[in-house]
Protein backbone atom coordinates (compact mmCIF):
# COMPACT_ATOMS: atom_id res chain seq x y z
CA UNK A 1 0.00 0.00 0.00
CA UNK A 2 1.24 3.23 -0.37
CA UNK A 3 0.41 4.40 3.09
CA UNK A 4 3.21 1.96 4.41
CA UNK A 5 6.10 4.72 3.20
CA UNK A 6 7.55 5.91 5.81
CA UNK A 7 8.70 9.16 3.88
CA UNK A 8 5.39 11.10 3.83
CA UNK A 9 4.91 13.64 6.54
CA UNK A 10 2.21 15.60 5.86
CA UNK A 11 -1.39 14.29 5.28
CA UNK A 12 -4.30 16.43 4.59
CA UNK A 13 -7.23 14.71 4.06
CA UNK A 14 -9.81 17.86 4.29
CA UNK A 15 -13.53 18.53 3.37
CA UNK A 16 -13.91 14.95 1.95
CA UNK A 17 -16.08 12.57 3.32
CA UNK A 18 -14.45 9.97 4.66
CA UNK A 19 -15.94 7.38 7.21
CA UNK A 20 -13.70 6.02 10.45
CA UNK A 21 -13.27 2.96 8.23
CA UNK A 22 -11.33 4.72 5.89
CA UNK A 23 -8.63 6.00 8.50
CA UNK A 24 -7.74 2.79 10.12
CA UNK A 25 -5.71 2.33 6.97
CA UNK A 26 -3.69 5.02 7.98
CA UNK A 27 -2.66 3.36 10.77
CA UNK A 28 0.76 2.48 9.14
CA UNK A 29 1.69 6.11 7.69
CA UNK A 30 0.22 7.84 11.29
CA UNK A 31 2.90 7.19 13.24
CA UNK A 32 5.66 8.64 11.15
CA UNK A 33 3.88 12.15 10.07
CA UNK A 34 4.38 15.51 11.44
CA UNK A 35 1.24 17.39 9.93
CA UNK A 36 -2.50 15.76 9.57
CA UNK A 37 -5.37 17.20 8.36
CA UNK A 38 -9.18 16.02 8.78
CA UNK A 39 -10.82 19.24 8.61
CA UNK A 40 -14.60 19.24 7.45
CA UNK A 41 -14.83 15.31 7.83
CA UNK A 42 -18.15 15.26 9.35
CA UNK A 43 -18.89 11.66 9.90
CA UNK A 44 -15.55 11.68 12.16
CA UNK A 45 -16.51 11.98 15.74
CA UNK A 46 -14.64 12.97 19.07
CA UNK A 47 -13.83 9.46 20.05
CA UNK A 48 -12.81 8.35 16.54
CA UNK A 49 -10.19 11.45 16.68
CA UNK A 50 -8.76 9.79 19.99
CA UNK A 51 -8.36 6.79 18.18
CA UNK A 52 -6.45 8.01 15.13
CA UNK A 53 -4.30 10.23 17.68
CA UNK A 54 -2.86 7.65 19.65
CA UNK A 55 -0.24 6.76 17.28
CA UNK A 56 0.65 10.18 15.97
CA UNK A 57 3.20 10.65 18.24
CA UNK A 58 4.96 12.72 16.20
CA UNK A 59 2.41 15.44 15.21
CA UNK A 60 3.62 18.97 15.32
CA UNK A 61 0.47 20.57 12.78
CA UNK A 62 -2.92 19.46 13.62
CA UNK A 63 -6.32 20.49 11.78
CA UNK A 64 -9.40 19.76 12.92
CA UNK A 65 -11.69 22.46 11.96
CA UNK A 66 -15.10 22.39 10.63
CA UNK A 67 -15.91 19.36 12.44
CA UNK A 68 -19.24 20.45 14.21
CA UNK A 69 -17.29 19.41 17.45
CA UNK A 70 -19.01 20.21 20.60
CA UNK A 71 -17.00 18.73 23.08
CA UNK A 72 -13.01 17.63 23.42
CA UNK A 73 -12.36 14.69 25.39
CA UNK A 74 -9.90 15.05 28.11
CA UNK A 75 -7.45 12.51 27.18
CA UNK A 76 -7.75 12.96 23.29
CA UNK A 77 -4.32 14.42 22.84
CA UNK A 78 -2.56 12.61 25.25
CA UNK A 79 0.43 11.25 22.67
CA UNK A 80 0.77 14.77 20.96
CA UNK A 81 3.26 16.11 23.41
CA UNK A 82 5.22 17.82 20.36
CA UNK A 83 2.27 19.53 18.81
CA UNK A 84 2.76 23.05 18.52
CA UNK A 85 0.14 24.14 16.18
CA UNK A 86 -3.74 22.97 16.51
CA UNK A 87 -6.82 24.10 14.39
CA UNK A 88 -10.00 24.31 16.38
CA UNK A 89 -11.70 26.60 14.44
CA UNK A 90 -15.40 26.45 13.02
CA UNK A 91 -16.83 23.73 15.41
CA UNK A 92 -19.25 24.65 18.25
CA UNK A 93 -17.24 24.25 21.46
CA UNK A 94 -18.87 26.11 24.52
CA UNK A 95 -15.71 24.99 26.88
CA UNK A 96 -12.21 23.77 26.72
CA UNK A 97 -11.46 21.07 29.86
CA UNK A 98 -8.13 22.30 31.18
CA UNK A 99 -6.84 18.77 31.21
CA UNK A 100 -6.54 19.16 27.11
CA UNK A 101 -4.03 21.85 27.47
CA UNK A 102 -2.24 20.11 30.54
CA UNK A 103 -1.62 17.33 27.69
CA UNK A 104 0.10 19.63 25.05
CA UNK A 105 3.34 21.09 26.38
CA UNK A 106 5.02 22.48 23.27
CA UNK A 107 1.54 23.82 21.67
CA UNK A 108 2.43 27.17 20.47
CA UNK A 109 -0.65 28.63 18.57
CA UNK A 110 -4.28 27.80 19.58
CA UNK A 111 -6.89 28.62 16.94
CA UNK A 112 -10.52 29.13 18.86
CA UNK A 113 -12.19 31.12 16.64
CA UNK A 114 -15.72 31.04 15.59
CA UNK A 115 -16.29 28.42 17.98
CA UNK A 116 -19.73 28.85 20.63
CA UNK A 117 -17.84 30.26 23.59
CA UNK A 118 -19.34 32.52 25.99
CA UNK A 119 -16.83 32.77 28.18
CA UNK A 120 -14.05 31.01 29.83
CA UNK A 121 -13.17 30.17 33.57
CA UNK A 122 -10.01 31.31 35.02
CA UNK A 123 -8.29 28.00 35.30
CA UNK A 124 -8.37 27.78 31.36
CA UNK A 125 -7.35 31.21 30.97
CA UNK A 126 -4.69 30.79 33.20
CA UNK A 127 -3.50 28.14 30.79
CA UNK A 128 -3.99 29.35 27.59
CA UNK A 129 -2.23 32.36 28.97
CA UNK A 130 1.11 30.25 28.09
CA UNK A 131 0.39 29.72 24.48
CA UNK A 132 1.96 32.66 22.73
CA UNK A 133 -0.52 33.00 19.62
CA UNK A 134 -4.29 32.52 20.43
CA UNK A 135 -7.30 33.18 18.13
CA UNK A 136 -10.55 33.99 20.17
CA UNK A 137 -12.54 35.86 17.60
CA UNK A 138 -16.15 35.47 16.45
CA UNK A 139 -17.12 34.37 19.75
CA UNK A 140 -20.61 34.81 21.05
CA UNK A 141 -19.70 36.31 24.28
CA UNK A 142 -22.01 37.02 26.96
CA UNK A 143 -21.42 39.86 28.97
CA UNK A 144 -23.26 39.23 32.27
CA UNK A 145 -21.44 38.35 35.15
CA UNK A 146 -21.78 34.82 34.82
CA UNK A 147 -19.34 34.71 31.66
CA UNK A 148 -17.36 37.52 31.55
CA UNK A 149 -15.83 38.82 34.73
CA UNK A 150 -12.20 36.09 34.39
CA UNK A 151 -11.80 36.99 30.76
CA UNK A 152 -11.80 41.04 30.72
CA UNK A 153 -9.67 40.74 33.33
CA UNK A 154 -7.44 38.03 31.61
CA UNK A 155 -7.73 40.59 28.46
CA UNK A 156 -6.21 43.54 30.56
CA UNK A 157 -3.64 41.82 31.78
CA UNK A 158 -2.75 40.26 28.35
CA UNK A 159 -0.28 42.34 26.27
CA UNK A 160 -1.52 40.81 23.16
CA UNK A 161 -5.56 41.59 23.74
CA UNK A 162 -5.06 44.16 25.91
CA UNK A 163 -4.08 46.64 22.97
CA UNK A 164 -5.79 44.66 20.26
CA UNK A 165 -9.01 46.87 19.76
CA UNK A 166 -6.79 50.03 19.53
CA UNK A 167 -7.23 51.88 17.06
CA UNK A 168 -9.56 49.72 14.59
CA UNK A 169 -12.06 47.66 16.90
CA UNK A 170 -12.71 45.68 13.97
CA UNK A 171 -9.52 44.45 14.05
CA UNK A 172 -8.96 40.65 14.53
CA UNK A 173 -7.99 39.76 17.86
CA UNK A 174 -10.67 42.36 19.13
CA UNK A 175 -12.89 40.51 21.35
CA UNK A 176 -16.59 42.25 21.21
CA UNK A 177 -19.98 41.55 23.26
CA UNK A 178 -22.27 39.52 21.48
CA UNK A 179 -25.13 39.75 24.31
CA UNK A 180 -26.97 41.32 26.39
CA UNK A 181 -28.60 43.15 23.12
CA UNK A 182 -27.47 46.30 24.83
CA UNK A 183 -23.75 45.67 24.97
CA UNK A 184 -23.09 43.85 21.33
CA UNK A 185 -20.73 44.61 19.52
CA UNK A 186 -18.59 46.32 22.36
CA UNK A 187 -15.28 45.62 22.86
CA UNK A 188 -15.09 43.51 26.38
CA UNK A 189 -12.08 45.70 27.24
CA UNK A 190 -14.40 48.93 27.33
CA UNK A 191 -16.88 46.83 29.42
CA UNK A 192 -16.89 48.26 32.93
CA UNK A 193 -17.51 46.47 36.15
CA UNK A 194 -21.24 47.85 36.72
CA UNK A 195 -22.15 47.56 33.42
CA UNK A 196 -22.21 43.68 34.35
CA UNK A 197 -25.97 42.53 33.80
CA UNK A 198 -26.78 40.10 36.45
CA UNK A 199 -26.99 36.29 35.44
CA UNK A 200 -30.60 35.03 34.00
CA UNK A 201 -32.62 33.45 35.80
CA UNK A 202 -31.86 29.65 35.00
CA UNK A 203 -28.59 30.38 32.97
CA UNK A 204 -26.26 27.43 32.94
CA UNK A 205 -22.61 29.21 33.38
CA UNK A 206 -21.00 26.86 31.29
CA UNK A 207 -17.50 28.36 32.33
CA UNK A 208 -18.32 27.25 35.68
CA UNK A 209 -19.08 24.08 34.85
CA UNK A 210 -15.80 23.34 32.90
CA UNK A 211 -14.00 25.05 36.35
CA UNK A 212 -15.70 22.77 38.55
CA UNK A 213 -15.52 20.02 36.25
CA UNK A 214 -11.51 20.51 36.43
CA UNK A 215 -12.09 20.66 39.70
CA UNK A 216 -13.51 17.65 40.33
CA UNK A 217 -10.52 15.98 38.60
CA UNK A 218 -8.20 17.62 40.75
CA UNK A 219 -9.94 16.68 43.79
CA UNK A 220 -10.40 13.23 42.47
CA UNK A 221 -6.53 13.00 42.45
CA UNK A 222 -6.30 14.20 46.19
CA UNK A 223 -8.88 11.46 46.70
CA UNK A 224 -7.11 8.86 45.35
CA UNK A 225 -3.61 9.84 46.36
CA UNK A 226 -4.74 10.31 49.82
CA UNK A 227 -6.24 6.42 49.72
CA UNK A 228 -2.89 5.03 48.16
CA UNK A 229 -1.08 6.86 50.98
CA UNK A 230 -3.33 5.29 53.63
CA UNK A 231 -3.12 1.74 52.11
CA UNK A 232 0.58 2.34 52.42
CA UNK A 233 0.41 2.99 55.81
CA UNK A 234 -1.77 0.25 56.46
CA UNK A 235 0.62 -1.91 54.80
CA UNK A 236 3.81 -0.72 56.45
CA UNK A 237 2.07 -1.02 60.11
CA UNK A 238 1.46 -4.89 59.16
CA UNK A 239 4.66 -5.50 57.91
CA UNK A 240 6.29 -3.96 61.49
CA UNK A 241 3.98 -6.14 63.52
CA UNK A 242 4.22 -9.42 61.84
CA UNK A 243 8.29 -8.75 61.59
CA UNK A 244 8.05 -7.85 65.35
CA UNK A 245 6.05 -11.26 66.54
CA UNK A 246 8.55 -13.18 63.97
CA UNK A 247 11.69 -11.64 65.98
CA UNK A 248 9.89 -12.57 69.16
CA UNK A 249 9.24 -15.78 68.23
CA UNK A 250 13.14 -16.73 67.16
CA UNK A 251 14.55 -15.30 69.96
CA UNK A 252 11.82 -17.42 72.38
CA UNK A 253 12.44 -20.17 70.32
CA UNK A 254 16.18 -19.46 70.10
CA UNK A 255 15.95 -19.23 74.25
CA UNK A 256 13.93 -22.36 74.68
CA UNK A 257 16.75 -24.42 72.41
CA UNK A 258 19.43 -23.17 74.69
CA UNK A 259 18.01 -24.14 78.14
CA UNK A 260 17.21 -27.30 76.90
CA UNK A 261 20.71 -27.43 75.44
CA UNK A 262 22.15 -26.54 78.89
CA UNK A 263 19.66 -28.34 81.10
CA UNK A 264 20.74 -31.64 78.83
CA UNK A 265 24.31 -31.66 78.85
CA UNK A 266 24.18 -35.13 77.51
CA UNK A 267 23.25 -33.47 73.69
CA UNK A 268 26.54 -32.35 73.36
CA UNK A 269 28.05 -35.82 76.17
CA UNK A 270 28.40 -38.91 75.10
CA UNK A 271 29.04 -39.85 79.23
CA UNK A 272 27.82 -36.94 81.65
CA UNK A 273 26.92 -37.40 85.44
CA UNK A 274 24.33 -35.24 86.07
CA UNK A 275 23.13 -33.97 89.75
CA UNK A 276 19.60 -32.98 89.77
CA UNK A 277 17.84 -31.12 93.12
CA UNK A 278 14.63 -31.47 93.19
CA UNK A 279 13.05 -28.73 95.57
CA UNK A 280 10.65 -30.83 98.17
CA UNK A 281 8.38 -28.48 100.07
CA UNK A 282 7.24 -29.42 103.22
CA UNK A 283 4.17 -29.27 104.40
CA UNK A 284 4.53 -27.87 108.10
CA UNK A 285 7.81 -25.75 107.72
CA UNK A 286 8.85 -22.93 105.06
CA UNK A 287 11.70 -24.84 104.73
CA UNK A 288 13.40 -26.33 102.34
CA UNK A 289 15.29 -29.91 102.06
CA UNK A 290 17.25 -31.09 99.01
CA UNK A 291 17.30 -34.60 97.57
CA UNK A 292 20.23 -34.96 95.32
CA UNK A 293 20.07 -37.48 92.71
CA UNK A 294 22.27 -39.06 89.77
CA UNK A 295 21.52 -39.65 86.41
CA UNK A 296 23.77 -41.50 83.87
CA UNK A 297 23.16 -40.27 80.57
CA UNK A 298 24.34 -42.93 77.76
CA UNK A 299 24.33 -42.23 73.67
CA UNK A 300 22.61 -45.70 72.17
CA UNK A 301 23.58 -46.60 68.92
CA UNK A 302 21.99 -43.99 66.78
CA UNK A 303 23.95 -41.63 68.43
CA UNK A 304 20.73 -40.02 70.22
CA UNK A 305 21.14 -39.38 74.15
CA UNK A 306 19.32 -42.01 76.41
CA UNK A 307 18.86 -41.98 80.13
CA UNK A 308 19.68 -44.89 82.80
CA UNK A 309 16.31 -43.83 84.86
CA UNK A 310 17.75 -46.12 87.57
CA UNK A 311 19.00 -43.19 89.75
CA UNK A 312 22.71 -43.69 91.26
CA UNK A 313 22.08 -41.93 95.19
CA UNK A 314 24.67 -40.63 96.81
CA UNK A 315 25.13 -42.64 100.22
CA UNK A 316 23.80 -41.02 103.29
CA UNK A 317 25.04 -39.19 106.53
CA UNK A 318 24.59 -41.16 109.49
CA UNK A 319 21.93 -39.09 111.43
CA UNK A 320 24.23 -36.64 114.20
CA UNK A 321 24.11 -38.71 117.88
CA UNK A 322 22.56 -35.85 119.61
CA UNK A 323 21.69 -36.56 123.31
CA UNK A 324 18.40 -35.25 125.63
CA UNK A 325 19.07 -32.00 126.96
CA UNK A 326 18.60 -33.28 130.43
CA UNK A 327 21.48 -35.98 129.80
CA UNK A 328 23.72 -33.63 129.03
CA UNK A 329 26.95 -32.88 131.48
CA UNK A 330 27.32 -29.76 131.69
CA UNK A 331 31.07 -28.60 131.29
CA UNK A 332 32.66 -25.87 133.30
CA UNK A 333 35.27 -23.92 131.57
CA UNK A 334 38.69 -24.40 133.00
CA UNK A 335 39.79 -21.76 135.76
Amino acid sequence: MAFEDSSITGLDLGFNQLQFSSFRHLSPVVAHIHALSIAASPHISPEHIRELLKRATRLKRLDLSHLHLKQLIPDMFTSQAKLEHLNLSNNSLQYVPVDVLHSLPSLHSLDLRRNAFRGLPEIVLRRLDRIPHLKLDYNPWSCDECHIPYLKMWLNNSRTFRTACRPDVDAPGCLKCQSPSEMYDKPIVEVEGLELQPCPEGTFDLAAASASSSNFSLILAIVVATVVFILLIIILVIGIVMYNRHTAFYYTHEDDTRHHFYENPALHSDHTDITLDEDLDHHNTNTTTHRRRTLDWRRDSSGRPTTDRRPRRCPRRPPRQTQPRHQRQETTPPP
